[in-house]
């Protein structure tokens, strides 16, 4: 019942000051993936300079929540755990996507929301071969999601694709594995296949090339238009900005080979022209006798690119409720016995040792099945209280 206002800007990033005068302004990390992105090429080094590759990080992440809520489900500081698996060039299998290719999964399409449907089940396989999920990369971590969900003792799980108004600008096929909680169908992992939009805007903002190298079985040849720049004539001309006018010649000639060839040949029949290009945003005007272009064949052995990213990101906030949430119950013969059933992968401990009494000839081979389940690296619980044997094992299961 409250006034609608009138639309205005809102950063989901909160934003900060650094430095002893606060003059620069800092944006906290909305996700961790992107520090993964900027050090690609360094991890591309350590990896032998191969694809495909995997970068897994855990880490802090804050976003500038309208209404936190609903517990560990939405807040504004949280704790993500993303994988960045890079592919080679034209590739979007997976070497490991037969060991899932049989693992039924429960889609919920795109095309069955729109149309008012309920969700399937399906092999990962069959799901690809439909062209339901995009590709077997994508395939095989909703696979190895649901294996991860299952062992931390989260039961209902379905994987909801991205409808057309949800999907990033960038992205390929994204789903979202969807835990069914007492909240509702709760959002826990995120999947997407980005494309390589990170890399390229990354490398455009910083003129730091996030690339891959893919050699070719045999060199190939390769028709290209080449500026040749009249570097003295520019220099005079723009003075310190004239490697900002030259760069912008020769990407001006790669990006926009048929424009760059039709100007040549206005050139060539006389015309009083000049080359218009915005560098740092700013328009300028190259003479006609500073540069010229041509065709040439080049030979190549190889050829750099942007290599394409899958991505599963966790929530692990809620991933912990969700798998509580799943673990927890309560005794149907004894409303007062609630249990905490986690499985043996997540529990604190996988077992407990408890003396049937306390007498004097009993406690020491306690102490000593106690002791070695510890040495032999079993992580377990002692309780030589005077309770009696059936209130510390029910102590057990809270």
């Amino acid at each position: 019942g409250g006034k609608l206002l009138k639309p205005f800007p809102f950063n989901l990033m909160f934003k900060s000051t650094i430095g002893p005068t606060s003059a620069s302004s800092v944006f906290l990390r909305p996700e961790t993936a992107q520090g993964i992105f900027t050090n690609f090429k360094r991890l591309l080094e350590f990896n032998g300079g191969k694809l495909p590759m995997t970068v897994a990080q855990i880490g802090k992440s804050f976003r500038n929540e309208i209404a936190p809520k609903q517990g560990l489900l939405r807040q504004r500081e949280f704790e993500m755990a993303e994988i960045e698996h890079f592919l080679p060039k034209g590739d979007s299998k997976h070497v490991d996507f037969r060991k899932v290719a049989d693992v039924v999964v429960c889609l919920f399409s795109r095309t069955a929301q729109e149309r008012g449907d309920t969700e399937q089940w399906i092999s990962l396989g069959e799901a690809v071969e439909k062209g339901i999920i995009v590709n077997e990369a994508l395939a095989y971590f909703l696979g190895k999601t649901q294996k991860f969900l299952r062992q931390c003792g989260i039961k209902a799980i379905r994987f909801r694709q991205h409808r057309a108004t949800e999907m990033a600008h960038y992205a390929q096929d994204c789903w979202d594995a969807e835990v069914l909680s007492s909240y509702g169908w709760v959002e826990v992992v995120g999947h997407a296949d980005r494309a390589c939009f990170d890399l390229q805007m990354h490398s455009e903002a910083t003129d730091v090339p996030l690339m891959a190298w893919e050699q070719h079985q045999q060199p190939q040849e390769r028709r290209v238009v080449q500026a040749t720049v009249d570097r003295s004539s520019i220099g005079k001309t723009f003075r310190a900005r004239s490697k900002l006018v030259v760069e912008a010649l020769e990407k001006f000639a790669e990006e926009h080979s048929e424009e760059a060839l039709a100007f040549e040949r206005r050139k060539e029949e006389g015309e009083e022209i000049a080359l218009r290009l915005q560098v740092e945003d700013e328009d300028v005007e190259v003479p006609a006798a500073s540069v010229s272009f041509k065709e040439a064949t080049v030979r190549e052995h190889g050829a750099f690119y942007y290599p394409r990213v899958v991505e599963p990101s966790f929530g692990l906030d809620r991933l912990f409720y969700c798998a509580l949430e799943h673990s927890f119950y309560v005794r149907p013969n004894d409303p007062e016995r609630t249990v905490l059933g986690l499985p043996v992968a997540i529990a604190p401990f996988q077992c407990c040792v408890l003396g049937l009494s306390t007498n004097d000839q009993l406690m020491p081979i306690v102490y000593e099945v106690h002791e070695e389940m510890r040495n032999q690296g079993v992580s377990c619980r002692l309780d030589d209280s005077a309770a009696h044997i059936g209130k510390r094992y029910a102590r057990m299961d809270e």
